[in-house]
């Protein structure tokens, strides 16, 4: 018996033994201080893509304190290399501001060289901060239309630029078409960032019809020199990829270079160390090596378990802001996007959130523009007829001021639309017309009387003195007063500057709104918009005077309760 024991005990802890030199074999390897040393001597060595990683364990302090300033110094070593990741983590620190100093120019200049590089995120980002930033509205426009006279001149990268432009709606309304087509014509002359995005876009079936022997052909066409494309490729002719041999993605990683299969090695490593304890820092890993990694399925549960939990995060942001939409708050609006600003937000999440917003737009330009056209169309027949300009001399010249700020204005808000540049385009051809006209145009003379009649006394039209003194007051801030002498010019009937005055009184109530005193904000507000309304009903094509955009939501506001 005793014999039997002592070989029961001995049996036992050999399979314990087995049980624990199985289970260690079997666990991946984790990131420790030497695989850190290795990656830091890399980086020194320029090795952009080891400079990007030692800035990111800085960033989030995996073994190392957490720097943000450190981190930002490694980017920008890897940016300095055309590394587009090291490029857009930049931007979106120029942008944030911190720990760089916020600078809008520097965060533009940034994502423009990473999107240019094709990186998807920049893209994406980059018709995000359109809308969240008005103030760079015409800058992005007027890049987007140099790479455009560039693309028509045959330029393969500018194309290139114009098709992503197209695709996610930089500057430009989203049009799957156009975007295509200038994909096509910069692939076709061998540029391998559009064969690329080609290849990626007939396999998701999304911007345009799935077809996959059009993305196999695309592919094939880039594959020399990318090894996602390679790797693409390689799926696309496979049954199940998730079924290939660890020898098959050995083989795979034997075609792209030592920087890259370094990385991906590395990236690994992060993901098994630190999930469960850092998802932010899992979430940037498994987004940078999916689409590069062959055995990408083996931490494929790991990542859409961030990508899940970071996609319910966003969502509730992503709603609050298509509700501003909806109600017109473009501040609101602005507000909730610069949170959305981060480098590990969710991309298809952002994608359709540019998409609502540019409907939003359009819709708003539309209205702006039937307006103008209603204004410009009584330039021009005060251009065509002699009655018509001598009958409404006095209004011309409102009526210009008017079309001049509406236009400027909804060119601020949509620079690129076609409609509003063919509206300044007839503008700026009737305007001289009509300015010669006007000055030749000489008031009646009265007929000669035999006898020498009396000069009558000059007779101020009522009103029209208080107005101006209205005003004055106004430009000094004293809106409570302002608002009082507008609202007596208000009362004579008559009077051509009317809608003009409710226009300034609803001004004079908005600016009067202190946001701690509640009560007295609501009925300040509800004052400015019966303002609003009442200059409206007097003349329907009034506007806000230029420089008081930020009243334009209420003022849109009143519009619509009219109807």
């Amino acid at each position: 018996m005793p014999h039997k024991k002592t070989v029961k005990t001995i049996i036992f802890f050999c399979l314990a033994w087995t049980v624990f030199f199985t289970l260690n074999s079997c666990t991946c390897a984790l990131w420790t201080r030497q695989d850190f040393g290795k990656l830091e001597q890399a980086a020194q060595k320029s090795d952009a893509k080891a400079q990007l990683l030692v800035g990111e364990i800085y960033e989030f302090g995996v073994g190392v304190p957490a720097d943000e300033g450190i981190a930002a110094r490694w980017y920008q070593m890897a940016a300095n290399q055309n590394e587009p990741q090291g490029q857009f983590y930049l931007g979106m620190m120029h942008d944030r501001g911190a720990p760089l100093e916020w600078d809008a120019a520097a965060a533009l200049g940034r994502l423009f060289q990473s999107a240019e590089l094709g990186y998807e995120k920049a893209q994406i980002a980059l018709a995000l901060l359109y809308f969240k930033d008005k103030g760079l509205r015409e800058e992005i426009a007027g890049r987007i239309e140099r790479y455009r006279e560039n693309a028509r001149r045959g330029d393969a990268p500018a194309q290139y630029v114009l098709g992503w432009a197209f695709a996610e709606g930089v500057g430009l309304k989203i049009n799957p078409r156009e975007a295509v087509d200038w994909y096509r014509r910069s692939a076709a002359q061998g540029y391998t960032k559009a064969q690329m995005a080609l290849g990626g876009i007939y396999l998701a079936g999304k911007v345009a019809p799935m077809d996959l022997s059009e993305a196999e052909k695309w592919y094939e066409k880039s594959a020399a020199s990318e090894f996602a494309a390679r790797l693409q490729l390689n799926r696309l002719r496979q049954t199940d990829a998730r079924r290939h041999s660890k020898d098959q993605h050995g083989e795979l990683l034997r075609h792209a270079d030592a920087s890259l299969r370094n990385y991906i090695h590395v990236q690994r490593l992060l993901i098994e160390s630190e999930k469960g304890k850092n998802n932010a820092l899992v979430l940037r890993a498994c987004r940078s090596i999916d689409g590069l990694d062959p055995a990408f399925g083996d931490v494929f549960a790991v990542c859409e378990a961030v990508y899940q939990n970071n996609s319910d995060k966003t969502g509730s942001r992503v709603e609050a802001a298509r509700q501003a939409l909806k109600a017109k708050d473009w501040n609101r609006f602005s507000v909730i996007a610069s949170g959305l600003m981060e480098p590990d937000f969710d991309p298809e999440q952002i994608r359709g959130l540019v998409g609502c917003a540019w409907r939003a737009l359009d819709k708003e330009t539309r209205a702006a523009a039937y307006n103008i056209e209603a204004q410009l169309q009584k330039l021009e027949t005060a251009v065509r007829s002699d009655i018509y300009r001598k009958n409404n001399a006095m209004l011309i010249p409102v009526w210009t001021d008017a079309f001049k700020a509406a236009l400027s204005r909804a060119r601020r808000e949509n620079p690129a639309d076609p409609s509003l540049g063919a509206l300044a385009l007839r503008g700026a051809q009737v305007m001289p017309n009509l300015q010669q006209l006007m000055k030749r145009q000489k008031p009646q003379q009265p007929q000669k009387s035999v006898v020498a009649a009396k000069k009558p006394p000059q007779v101020l039209i009522p009103g029209e003195e208080d107005y101006k003194k209205a005003h004055e007051i106004f430009a000094a801030g004293r809106f409570a007063e302002a608002a009082g002498i507008f609202e007596k010019t208000t009362r004579i009937r008559g009077f051509r500057h009317i809608a003009q005055s409710y226009i300034y009184m609803g001004i004079c109530n908005l600016a009067l709104i202190n946001p701690a005193n509640v009560s007295q904000a609501r009925k300040l507000r509800m004052k400015g918009i019966v303002c609003f309304q009442n200059g409206l009903r007097f003349d329907r094509r009034a506007a806000l005077p230029a420089g008081y955009d930020k009243y334009e939501p209420v003022f849109t506001e009143a519009k619509e309760k009219m109807k």
